[in-house]
């Protein structure tokens, strides 16, 4: 079950918050994935979590299993959004370390360079982390496919590490999954990092119930923003949902694929119709599962 930590937030992006908590729990929880962090935003509540399921495929068709979006969201935020200029990359891939799943077969480890601003690819650029699992079956090999676990700032590398625990043997079979740590999260470099101790903000009370709890939330946020600002204030202003279906496509490019498939679990519903939006004829097939 999941955690609820709630924040008022003012200078920092959503990503920037669930990024840093996550890394943090991801060691004290020893990688089990099972913080989820709901973000109070000027006292409203967004939050969003997904079971893991079971994923499986017939002939070229993904299908989820029991239930599942398999359609294009509307994202009228992002309809009138044009892509920006093409970004061809390679991916340097070898072999993984253990913790990284370097035990399993057919898995690579590889990363991949992508500008903070693809309008002005000069300024400097994130080294995205990617493992691909390769598919059983390449014989019979329909393609790749992209996953993202959601958050957002959740790494997409373990959903690809960890395969077999999402998606069905037959899947596994004709389709490469390629998971990546989205540009500021997990071992892509440079990673958003905050502050050093989580302490005081595992331990507040929340939701608040007196003003005073409020504010103790307030003053909170407040400083953990100012630490971010001043930790990584570098990299902030390129941390976005666009930014991310940008470098989904300059993945697909890298990868060689013309058209590419596509998983998105909860916030990776949104970061997946954006995609959709801004690169349409790229699109083999995608799979919402929370769309908003």
């Amino acid at each position: 079950m999941s955690y609820w930590l709630f924040f008022y937030l003012s200078l920092v992006t959503t990503q920037t918050i669930y990024n840093t908590i996550k890394t943090h729990m991801k060691h004290v929880l020893n990688s089990r994935r099972k913080l989820l962090i709901a973000i109070l935003i000027a006292a409203s509540l967004a939050s969003a979590c997904s079971e893991r399921v079971i994923i499986g495929s017939s002939k070229d068709t993904v299908v989820q299993k029991p239930t599942a979006t398999s359609a294009f969201a509307d994202v009228s935020s992002t309809s009138s959004i044009a892509p920006a200029p093409e970004f061809t990359g390679k991916i340097s891939w070898g072999t993984c370390n253990d913790d990284e799943g370097g035990s399993q077969d057919k898995i690579q480890c590889g990363t991949l360079e992508v500008p903070y601003d693809y309008d002005n690819p000069d300024i400097g650029s994130f080294k995205l982390f990617l493992i691909r699992k390769s598919a059983s079956d390449q014989a019979n090999r329909v393609g790749s496919m992209l996953v993202n676990p959601g958050g957002p700032g959740f790494g997409g590398s373990s959903v690809a590490k960890d395969a077999q625990f999402y998606f069905s043997a037959e899947l596994l079979d004709r389709f490469d999954i390629v998971g990546w740590d989205p540009r500021g999260t997990g071992k892509t470099s440079p990673a958003i990092d905050c502050i050093d101790q989580y302490d005081e903000y595992f331990g507040m009370d929340s939701p608040p119930d007196t003003p005073q709890e409020k504010q103790a939330i307030v003053d909170a946020s407040q400083k953990f923003n100012d630490q971010c600002v001043k930790k990584s204030g570098e990299i902030l202003p390129y941390i976005s949902t666009r930014s991310s279906a940008q470098d989904m496509d300059s993945i697909r490019r890298a990868l060689g694929e013309e058209k590419i498939s596509y998983f998105g679990f909860s916030y990776g519903s949104e970061l997946g119709a954006t995609w959709v939006t801004m690169f349409p004829k790229t699109v083999r097939a995608a799979v919402l599962d929370g769309a908003s």
